[in-house]
């Protein structure tokens, strides 16, 4: 499991780069809330 965040993780810091800045503030918001959600399980 964890294996595969790191891996969206670093997948979406690929991505990210290409984003400008308010997409890459929504992505970041995006994942740390998928995150908090997936925390609590």
């Amino acid at each position: 499991m964890r294996d595969s965040l790191d891996l969206m993780h670093s997948i979406c810091s690929t991505v990210v780069e290409d984003l400008d800045d308010e997409t890459k503030l929504v992505v970041l918001f995006s994942l740390n809330r998928w995150e908090e959600i997936q925390g609590q399980h």
